[in-house]
């Protein structure tokens, strides 16, 4: 429902005070006012060019509140309400002298691709009794989603019922406000309900407002809608109105309409784990904005902000007919560095959005009756819904827009995005040659790519009826298949203008298949004895697709030879060769015992030796690639297989495994001995000095990379050697040999200078890269012993005397 009448009321107010006050938040006195029109008052196009952004506004964190389970709750009674009318909804601008348009719009210029479709839409397979009017209240709000396992509707004044997927009925009708113990929550069942599955979580999500400005959010505790539910009790500092939620990774994204519209993000981690959860609010936009919603089983790639879209119409806010991309991107760290900016701009084929008139709620005729119902074109319909395919990401988005004559059709778009901006892919307008007005939309995409469009039907000649329409991913751009026929009502509304506000169709997430749709009917002519309707309903190609993939492993290890103590870097190529995508991919490698775990690059798991990577899903065509690094610690033959499984039935089982030998040798060893003589066993200073140096290799096996270090000691200084031996600092000289054979020696001799008297102990030291089974003669030791100069005079002093 939407409850403008606090706007409306704003409007007065401001008016009074300080000039004309519109919907957007900003205000226009008598002296700024551009874009007059004849009369001098202002046009919309120039009041609604442009939003100001307000925000982020961050609220407390809101303490969750556990329910008992839903399965163990009585069920509610009737509480009638005087058959009224639930917050009426208003038009915001009622007290606002604005020329805005009031005629009828021009034939809709995508009408006429419609009939090139010549495709029909498939029957129902299914559909049930919802909840009826329990309320005796108008409008119902209907909505509903479906998991695995359950479908859960949801009308206004606020009960929902858990079904199975046969429509048999578990719980319900159960009143939301039984999911809190305290608050305004718990008090309160006042309407406007959503409810969402959570496919990325495998959970529930329950919501509706309250007349002091909360929003109720349960979260289901798991994956059972009967079982128990974190309450939570969002406040906005203005009355959420029309609210709709949408699932994201990062964040339970929401949009309402308040004094201007608003976008949210509540913590939907924490909420997921009953933790206090906090919201971010930004505000100022000029048209309704709906949240992307996540189908299918890929989530949007990591990092991806919030998503919320509306459009313009040039009559109202001027510029081009246009669709508007949001994108908030919270920070739960620290919420007040969260951004809402409009991202992007997509023109598209012009469009008349007001059907009757901008908030004429007498508008869509019906059979038997005077009373005509609201169309609601004026905001965005339910859901935003988005998929990921891997190669591009779609968004559907559908409104009621005026085809002709005051005719209601429902345009509807496809926006994909590879890796860079959104773009329009196919736009339509749903509105077959006939008198009947189409409205209350809802649209879905399966996992083919196949589109389904739900909604209300109605003329002066037929009952409001449940119909929707398909079309097939290969049919042509921006057309549907002939309409089918979910139910039709056997009444009208007699006493009210309220339809809706919202109806819902949902994807089944067990099959990616099947469409889920709900939305009210009359079975007799009434003021409000509405019913509503669940079923359901497959396109047949999408159940014809490919239900099988092939994942293949390609495995292979370090080259060159290894030895104990090497380390050796497995490397694991897994591959999805299609034709459809992989979920809950797995690698298992159990490491042979002849190796040791170190480390991997995938964040994948150790446990005892066998290495678990969890790759969630490869879409077809698609690749990973693991390295595994372990160190070499038995000598022999090994062989390491890595096994790859997932949820997606494999079409050839025989490449998921695959493994790679090595052969663990062995560390050689050679003896290495050292022996080192000087030529001289006394020196004086400034004579010269030869070490001989002579390294010898006993075996068993060659030495590699032979090296002898001589430290010389500080009473001689270098001069040179005979083999390319080098001092790298100062009185240390590095001698390289490379080889040395089983059984061969090198010689090198040095030469150096006696520079201070003293005794030079001058110790040389061999070494290799292979271990050394005796290190007792790998360093040797000549000792010098240098006296002072050479005596060449000698001089005797005598004392002079001198006498007077």
């Amino acid at each position: 429902m939407k409850s403008n009448w606090r706007i409306s009321l704003l409007f007065v107010v401001c008016l009074m005070a300080m000039g004309w006050a519109i919907n957007d938040g900003r205000t226009l006195t008598t002296s700024s006012m551009a874009g007059r029109g004849p009369s001098g008052r202002p046009q919309p196009a120039a009041v609604q060019a442009a939003a100001l952004v307000e925000g982020p506004l961050v609220t407390e964190s809101a303490p969750p509140q556990l329910s008992r389970p839903v399965r163990e709750i009585p069920v509610a009674q009737p509480e009638p309400i005087l058959e009224r009318e639930l917050n009426p909804r208003q038009n915001p601008f009622v007290n606002f002298p604005l020329d805005f348009p009031n005629v009828s719009g021009p034939i809709d210029p995508l009408l006429q691709i419609e009939a090139a479709n010549n495709g029909r839409t498939p029957t129902p397979t299914l559909t049930f009794e919802g909840i009826d009017n329990f309320c005796a209240c108008s409008p119902p709000d209907t909505i509903g989603d479906v998991g695995p396992n359950h479908y859960v509707q949801m009308v206004n004044a606020t009960l929902f019922n858990i079904y199975d997927k046969n429509g048999n009925l578990l719980t319900g009708p159960t009143d939301l406000n039984d999911l809190w113990t305290s608050g305004a929550c718990s008090t309160s069942d006042y309407g406007d309900p959503i409810v969402v599955y959570d496919s990325l979580a495998d959970r529930w999500l329950l919501a509706q407002f309250t007349p002091s400005n909360s929003v109720c959010v349960a979260v289901s505790q798991t994956a059972d809608p009967t079982g128990a539910y974190y309450g939570y009790e969002f406040v906005s500092p203005q009355f959420p109105d029309y609210f709709k939620i949408s699932v994201w990774p990062d964040a339970y994204y929401m949009s309402a309409n308040e004094n201007s519209y608003t976008a949210y993000a509540l913590e939907r981690p924490d909420m997921l784990n009953g933790l206090a959860a906090s919201s971010v609010r930004f505000t100022g936009q000029t048209n309704f904005l709906m949240p992307a919603d996540v189908d299918g089983p890929t989530p949007p790639p990591a990092g991806v902000p919030g998503l919320f879209y509306t459009f313009k119409d040039n009559s109202f806010h001027g510029g081009n007919d246009r669709l508007e991309i949001f994108e908030l991107d919270v920070d739960w760290v620290t919420p007040a560095n969260s951004t809402f900016t409009l991202a992007q701009t997509l023109n598209v084929t012009s469009f008349t959005y007001t059907v009757c008139g901008f908030f004429n709620l007498n508008c869509i005729p019906q059979l038997g009756t005077a009373q005509r119902v609201d169309a609601v074109s004026e905001w965005p319909m339910w859901r935003l819904a988005y998929r990921n395919f891997g190669s591009h990401e779609t968004l559907l988005a559908n409104f009621a827009v005026d085809v002709g004559a005051d005719r209601s059709g429902i345009r509807w778009y496809e926006l994909r995005r590879s890796g860079g901006a959104w773009s329009i892919y196919q736009e339509g307008t749903h509105a077959p040659a006939d008198d009947i007005h189409r409205f209350m939309g809802s649209i879905a995409m399966d996992g083919q790519g196949n589109i389904a469009l739900a909604y209300s039907a109605s003329s002066s000649t037929m009952n409001p009826a449940i119909r929707y329409a398909t079309r097939l991913a290969s049919d042509p751009l921006g057309t549907l298949q002939a309409e089918q026929t979910l139910y039709a009502g056997a009444g009208s509304q007699t006493s009210s203008n309220r339809w809706g506000d919202y109806s819902a169709i949902s994807i089944d997430p067990a099959d990616d298949c099947t469409f889920w749709v709900t939305n009210e009917y009359y079975p007799i002519n009434s003021s409000n004895n509405w019913n509503t309707r669940i079923g359901k309903f497959t396109i047949p190609e999408c159940l014809a697709a490919p239900t099988q993939t092939d994942l293949s492993v390609d495995k292979s290890a370090s080259a060159g030879a290894v030895f104990v103590g090497d380390a050796i870097t497995y490397t694991v190529n897994v591959s999805n060769n299609g034709p459809i995508s992989a979920t809950n991919v797995v690698v298992t490698d159990v490491l042979p015992g002849e190796v040791s775990y170190v480390s991997n690059d995938s964040g994948c798991n150790e446990s005892g030796g066998t290495v678990t990577c969890n790759l969630g899903t490869l879409l077809d065509g698609e690749g990973a690639t693991i390295q595994i690094v372990a160190t070499a610690v038995t000598p022999g033959s090994t062989t390491n297989t890595a096994t790859v499984t997932s949820d997606t039935p494999d079409s050839n089982p025989a490449n998921n495994s695959d493994d790679a030998l090595v052969v663990v040798n062995e560390l050689p060893t050679a003896d290495l001995e050292i022996s080192k003589t000087a030529v001289l066993t006394t020196a004086q200073t400034g004579d010269l000095i030869t070490y001989t140096l002579v390294i010898s290799n006993h075996g068993p096996d060659t030495a590699i990379d032979v090296t002898v270090t001589d430290i010389l000691p500080t009473q001689v200084s270098y001069v040179s050697n005979d083999v390319g031996c080098v001092e790298v600092t100062s009185g240390t000289v590095n001698c390289v040999f490379g080889l040395i054979p089983v059984g061969s020696s090198a010689t090198v001799q040095l030469v150096v200078m006696a520079t201070q008297a003293g005794t030079a102990n001058n110790t040389a030291t061999v070494d290799s890269v292979l271990d050394d089974p005796d290190g007792s003669n790998n360093s040797s030791t000549a000792v010098v012993t240098i006296t002072g100069e050479p005596i060449l005079h000698q001089f005797i002093y005598l004392p002079i005397v001198v006498k007077p």
